[in-house]
């Protein structure tokens, strides 16, 4: 008798896991968004790719930007660690970040890449791209863009 209940019990289990709720469950874990400002140093701002590169599983999320955009938004991310990047096409400076100031004791001392922490369903849209530079050897490497 145990054992049928046992059964029973786990078949129920079983059922409920492919549920439409809790199917729904796991879409509903990519609702976070990552937006802010491009701040390029010239006056145009060129066409680029920026991706949030997922710090734990560098699983990544990226938008095409044209030139001139100003502004950048990413949807559908899960909660997690993030580093905000960009490749930027046809100009010298064709790497970006997310970045942080650090104090140190000698100048000059380099931007960091700053992570950015999402929360489910959470929406941060003051994570501008500040800093872009000819290369960075300390910037994780992108994978070639899907056309």
């Amino acid at each position: 008798m145990k054992r049928m209940s046992l059964l029973l019990l786990l078949g129920f289990v079983a059922c409920a896991a492919n549920t439409p709720s809790a199917m729904t469950a796991a879409k509903i874990k990519a609702n976070s968004t990552v937006a802010g400002l491009i701040q390029f140093p010239v006056k145009v701002v060129p066409a680029m790719r920026i991706c949030a590169l997922n710090t734990q599983t560098k699983a990544i999320s990226c938008v095409k930007t044209k030139a001139g955009q100003t502004k950048y938004l990413i949807k559908g991310l899960v909660a997690a660690e993030y580093q905000i990047l960009a490749n930027v096409k046809d100009n010298e400076l064709r790497v970006g970040g997310h970045m942080t100031q650090v104090q140190c004791i000698r100048a000059p001392c380099p931007a960091l890449l700053k992570s950015v922490l999402l929360k489910a369903k959470e929406s941060k849209t003051d994570i501008h791209l500040n800093g872009f530079y000819r290369s960075r050897e300390d910037f994780p490497t992108l994978p070639p863009s899907k056309r």
